[in-house]
């Protein structure tokens, strides 16, 4: 009964603001609370603010969003290569899309230059008046635009800290932190980045800014590296964004055997950004090598930690509680990006395998003897090869089902026929021939490799849940 009156209440309230354009002062103010990240605690630079909305502002946001998005859908004015906040898009999307090109180009002897731009406080910077300058570039108009600017104006902010508070301030530049629109607004904010008609491929993530060429010519690249530097330079100190070069980085990607002079230093703004050999993107530890030794190195020191804080308890929880802990707080370091990082060398996966396995016999508490093969079929989980053929797999299909935003295209054997007629080839990706190792561990083979040698009942499953399922007995039945 409350329950109706409250959204009947809820609904007109919304309606009314939609229809004069307005958005309710009492939802705009934000608790800021900072959280100790590392470093000294006297330098304010090393908290992060966490800002908590009111749950009602939520409702009234994600109405707005939503129409906002349709609105953008229709008129298609994201930036393909904008991986950030969209629908069937994640950090899995555009690491694949950026390795594989990576990889396909060293396999054709190519170099290619990396840069990665770190904007500071990107979120912080908008400038109310240029983006909802921009909202009106895109077709807002009349009420629309004018809820909009309601929405952004007269914005306040307290600060929580322990039982004190601040008093309210007033905020007036930025997105609002904690909120649904924000990020949604700082895509339209930046889109037009991808208009600049850069000679590089740019590469989004929300404002994850990375730059890449491709060629056989390092001066060749260096110099429309740097002329696209300029420009985004320019582009940003307009939109009233800094880049910082001190975070600013750029890599070298090529063959081992491949011979490269020295060239003029990349610049910004007069400071030379700096040459790096491995670089943290999107959480991902990606080096010039592509060998992944550095992020697996990375997981395998988040598990020891892990290992060491539950040695003493382990034996004390229940079976449910253990897998419960495996799931949450073991499994998504093995699990992220493991579709890119697990075409490492054998050799470096097996280490991780060995964490992996000392892991498991601490926190199911079995004898330290115990053998491996024993050890996954008693605890029914898969290791870390059997998790990237089940990643991979499910990557493909995703792929094939157009059900992630990704610029990897298959071609399937049976589509290749002339007569269409049911062969053996159906369901059967086609598979491009490499030169090199690095073509070879690319999606584009290794993946389709793998999904074509599935059983046929598998690949013609209906839905994804059904293909997970057997997908993953499939892989654990031998145990």
């Amino acid at each position: 009964m409350y329950k109706k009156i409250i959204i009947g209440e809820l609904t007109n309230c919304i309606n009314n603001c939609l229809e004069l354009g307005t958005f309710p002062e009492s939802l705009k103010i934000a608790k800021v609370t900072p959280i100790y990240k590392s470093g000294s605690k006297l330098d304010p630079g090393n908290y992060r603010p966490i800002s908590v909305l009111p749950v009602l502002s939520k409702v009234f946001e994600r109405v707005l969003y939503n129409r906002l998005e349709t609105f953008l859908k229709s008129i298609k004015l994201l930036y393909d290569k904008q991986y950030g906040f969209r629908p069937k898009s994640n950090t899995l999307s555009a690491t694949t899309d950026v390795i594989t090109k990576i990889k396909w180009s060293i396999d054709k002897k190519e170099i290619i230059l990396g840069i990665f731009i770190d904007l500071k406080k990107a979120f912080d910077s908008v400038s109310h008046e240029v983006l909802l300058q921009k909202l009106s570039d895109i077709g807002l108009t009349n009420v629309a635009l004018d809820i909009f600017k309601s929405y952004l104006n007269n914005r306040q902010q307290i600060l929580k800290l322990g039982k004190s508070q601040s008093a309210p301030a007033t905020i007036t530049f930025g997105v609002p932190q904690g909120s649904i629109l924000g990020p949604l607004l700082f895509l339209i904010y930046i889109n037009s980045i991808g208009k600049l008609g850069l000679n590089g491929d740019i590469t989004l993530y929300a404002d994850d800014t990375c730059l890449f060429y491709f060629g056989h010519s390092i001066d060749s690249i260096v110099l429309n590296a740097q002329k696209d530097l300029d420009l985004l330079n320019e582009w940003f100190q307009y939109n009233l964004l800094t880049i910082n070069t001190t975070k600013t980085s750029y890599m070298i990607f090529a063959a081992k055997n491949k011979k490269i002079h020295d060239f003029s230093p990349l610049v910004i703004n007069g400071k030379q950004i700096k040459k790096v050999e491995q670089e943290k993107y999107l959480g991902l530890i990606l080096d010039n090598k592509l060998t992944w030794v550095p992020h697996i190195e990375k997981i395998k020191a988040k598990l020891r930690n892990l290992m060491g804080m539950i040695k003493g308890m382990a034996r004390c929880l229940p079976r449910p509680v253990q897998y419960t802990i495996y799931n949450s707080l073991v499994k998504p370091h093995i699990d992220y990006l493991i579709e890119i990082w697990g075409t490492a060398a054998k050799t470096n996966l097996a280490k991780l395998q060995i964490v992996q396995n000392k892991l498991l016999k601490v926190l199911f508490h079995l004898d330290y003897l115990t053998p491996t093969n024993k050890l996954f079929k008693k605890i029914k989980v898969m290791n870390i090869s059997e998790t990237y053929t089940y990643q991979i797999c499910i990557l493909v299909r995703k792929i094939l089902n157009k059900d992630i935003h990704t610029k990897i295209t298959f071609s399937k054997k049976a589509q290749l026929h002339k007569m269409n007629l049911r062969s053996n080839n159906d369901n059967m990706i086609r598979l491009l021939k490499p030169r090199t190792n690095f073509g070879r561990k690319s999606i584009m083979y290794e993946g389709v490799r793998l999904y074509n040698r599935l059983p046929k009942n598998i690949k013609e499953s209906k839905s994804m849940y059904t293909y997970k399922r057997l997908l993953k007995h499939h892989l654990m039945k031998n145990k």
